[in-house]
């Protein structure tokens, strides 16, 4: 049997509810695909992600949670089988549908701009549930981003109207229009006003002043071009308002004006960088300190320190191995020890697994240092490593 579905978001976008008679159920992997003689459900398509909403039948509410179209068919997946040949009613998803159409209206304004002012292609769209990410063709910069955002936003503020045709073929040959690919057939042309004129099958807004407010919240280079990333309507407000937020929270944290926290964070990251190369100079100068306590010809030289990062105990390692054999030092924590076990004159590994063996422990390394963390307390390592070797130097 031939279904053919009548295309009411076509008609009108800004359709929501609507009537439908039931032609065919058949069953899916997940839920039933419902056929009906009409409907104002888009189905995905056009980088647009497809509608959702509720059927209302005689034995109660259905929900649609996709739509899709296969074979020229418009399937809606939903949760419950409907009789065929039954009326049903139809309530899309309205805050969805209205927010996927501010996007793609966003997504026309800032592709067009971009291809009119600096002749670049849209080559890649998606509609994703965080941002629209756009694929350009060639490299923008930070001020070539700016104007086509200040561009976008004023098409959006002049609330032109949104276009949707389907010339004839003779109309459509002396159209200049942008399309990835070359097309044939009905073609859907939408256009907006200096701004515009694309093939494309999704769904968008009336006029461009319901987009509200396009912005574009990244990009960066990607396979040779460039990728956006944009938000509009309520999105971006929202958007707008968690940065505020955050900006407010670091004005306050770091005692500045707005204006003035980029030159805050600086001065406290040059700040830190002193900081920090005096404490490396100092955790140096201890490291030679304790390794100068070691008595010469000591086979093991063991150290435990509170709380150090993998990296300060591997520098610790690599200086008490200058005056004993073997070196070990751990860094003691809840969880159990970080150790770095190093060696300029024999193989360390053996020690490091017999350590892991004994107190589940992991790690790996060179002959000359080996490094990993295990389950174990201060005292069990005096015990075993007492056990193990006879004797050691603790520094």
């Amino acid at each position: 049997m031939i279904f053919e579905t009548k295309k009411l978001f076509y008609e009108d976008s800004r359709l929501s509810s609507f009537d439908a008679t039931v032609l065919g159920v058949e069953p899916l992997k997940k839920g039933f695909g419902i056929i009906l003689d009409k409907t104002a459900f888009y189905p995905e398509g056009g980088g647009q992600p497809a509608d959702r909403g509720k059927l209302f039948c005689s034995s109660g509410e259905v929900s649609i949670f996709d739509v899709y179209e296969k074979d020229g068919i418009i399937l809606h997946r939903a949760d419950k089988p409907v009789g065929v040949g039954e009326a049903v009613s139809g309530r899309i998803d309205w805050p969805w549908r209205f927010e996927l159409m501010q996007h793609h209206t966003a997504e026309h304004i800032v592709s067009g701009i971009i291809h009119s002012i600096h002749k670049l292609d849209n080559v890649g769209f998606h509609m994703g549930s965080e941002s629209v990410t756009i694929d350009v063709s060639g490299a923008l910069n930070d001020s070539q981003i700016s104007e086509v955002e200040i561009a976008a936003n004023k098409v959006i503020y002049e609330n032109k109207e949104v276009l949707a045709s389907f010339p004839s073929e003779e109309e459509l040959e002396r159209l200049s229009y942008r399309s990835k690919k070359k097309l044939s057939g009905q073609v859907r042309i939408v256009s907006i006003p200096d701004a515009d004129v694309c093939a494309c099958c999704g769904l968008h807004a009336s006029r461009t002043g319901e987009v509200g407010i396009v912005k574009i919240t990244s990009f960066q280079k990607y396979k040779g071009g460039t990728r956006l990333s944009l938000l509009a309507g309520l999105k971006a407000f929202a958007d707008y308002s968690e940065k505020s937020c955050g900006i407010d929270a670091a004005s306050s944290l770091l005692s500045s004006k707005q204006d003035e926290i980029p030159a805050a964070i600086k001065r406290i990251l040059d700040e830190n960088a002193i900081l920090k190369q005096a404490v490396s100079s100092f955790k140096a100068q201890d490291n030679e300190r304790r390794a100068a306590m070691i008595p010469d010809g000591a086979r093991l030289a063991v150290s435990f320190e509170e709380g150090a990062s993998a990296f300060d105990i591997r520098l610790s390692c690599l200086a008490l191995c200058k005056k004993a054999e073997i070196a070990a030092v751990f860094s003691v924590s809840a969880d159990g020890v970080k150790y770095a076990i190093g060696s300029f004159s024999s193989d360390c590994r053996s020690l490091a697994e017999d350590l892991n063996k004994a107190f589940g422990g992991r790690g790996g390394g060179k002959p000359e240092l080996v490094q990993g963390a295990a389950y174990a307390d201060p005292e069990s390592l005096r015990s075993h490593l007492l056990e193990y070797f006879g004797s050691f130097a603790e520094v």
